[in-house]
């Protein structure tokens, strides 16, 4: 899964909320995985790279691959993950400043 612009689409989903707690956080984990496995059983492209949990902050966050953002956005609808926000980025080691995706 390339993009045109020879980069690998890739999302985070970042939930932030005033009780997140590590069980909390490792459920959304769980979630995500499975939800991954669904859509891949389906014939999406998605896979899980980084799971992050920041507890001073209250905060999971996770960095993904995935065909294109619907497809972000329906894995973690899938996972029924409250009050988190899907957002497009990219991997800064692998572009090049004149292939720079812009916002």
């Amino acid at each position: 899964m390339v993009s045109s612009r020879g980069t690998t689409p890739m999302f985070l989903i970042d939930l932030a909320a005033s009780s997140v707690s590590v069980d909390d956080a490792k459920a959304v984990h769980q979630a995500l995985e499975e939800a991954s496995k669904r859509m891949v059983a389906r014939g999406a492209d998605v896979r899980m790279l980084v799971s992050i949990f920041v507890p001073a902050d209250q905060r999971w966050i996770c960095v993904f691959t995935a065909d294109d953002e619907e497809v972000a956005r329906r894995t973690a609808d899938m996972a029924q993950i409250p009050e988190r926000h899907v957002r497009a980025g990219f991997d800064l080691r692998t572009v090049r400043a004149h292939t720079c995706p812009t916002a």
